[in-house]
């Protein structure tokens, strides 16, 4: 009985024991582990703000990349542009391609003061001479281009002189020639319809100077001019005012 009694007070002594351990290291445990939480947390939330700072220094980096690249671009095309051979070769061509426009806005306004004519192919011949004198500057696209004009214009003043009242008897097909020339006269002249048809511009003198700008690069050049210009105001505007960005 008394062994008994001894037992159950051991037994009520180590349960207290227990007890008290528990009370006294649950709390240390679920702390800390609080804390080794708290720290995963905290640093992930500083890898994802670094991981987000070196994303948009990579895309600074990036688009910085990419702005000098185009800077290069420009400096080279200015750089080939600017080489002497370069510039005497498309200073001769303009001055042939002036001279050309020049001689054929006359030639047509003769033309048109007198109609389709003979004489159209005198004009043709002297378009087709100076464009052989400066053959060494032009290029295989404009003659290409120019001929097709020359070659209407030739036609026109042969079909004129073909029809001359002093061959009518011996042009059986004169009626045919007269309807091709006035038709390739309407063309030149830009008209737009000849005898109820309608015409393509492809001749009229607005299309050669279309043709002429091209293939100097007149429309290309003004682009040029203008992104140059404009990137030398955002460099201007960049270095005068703190903090601005250029939009594009």
């Amino acid at each position: 009985m008394a062994a008994s009694a001894v037992v159950a007070a051991s037994a009520v002594v180590a349960c207290g024991s227990a007890t008290t351990a528990i009370s006294t290291y649950v709390p240390a445990l679920f702390g800390g582990l609080g804390s080794i939480v708290g720290a995963i947390i905290a640093g992930s939330a500083a890898w994802l703000v670094s991981s987000a700072n070196r994303a948009e220094e990579r895309q600074r980096d990036a688009l910085q990349r990419e702005e000098e690249r185009k800077r290069d671009v420009l400096q080279r095309a200015f750089d080939s542009a600017g080489s002497h051979m370069a510039t005497l070769s498309f200073d001769k061509y303009v001055e042939f391609c002036e001279a050309y426009a020049k001689l054929y806005r006359t030639s047509l306004v003769e033309i048109f003061r007198l109609g389709p004519c003979k004489e159209a192919m005198a004009y043709s011949a002297k378009l087709s001479n100076l464009r052989s004198e400066w053959v060494l500057w032009s290029t295989v696209e404009t003659d290409a281009a120019l001929k097709r004009f020359e070659d209407a214009m030739f036609e026109m003043g042969s079909d004129a002189w073909q029809t001359g009242s002093e061959f009518a008897a011996n042009v059986p097909n004169r009626a045919e020639l007269i309807q091709r020339m006035y038709r390739r006269f309407c063309e030149l002249a830009g008209l737009g319809v000849w005898n109820g048809e309608k015409l393509t511009d492809d001749l009229a003198v607005a299309s050669l100077m279309t043709a002429i700008r091209r293939t100097l690069g007149t429309d290309q050049f003004d682009k040029l001019r203008q992104e140059t210009v404009k990137r030398a105001l955002e460099d201007f505007t960049r270095s005068e005012v703190p903090g601005y960005r250029a939009t594009r």
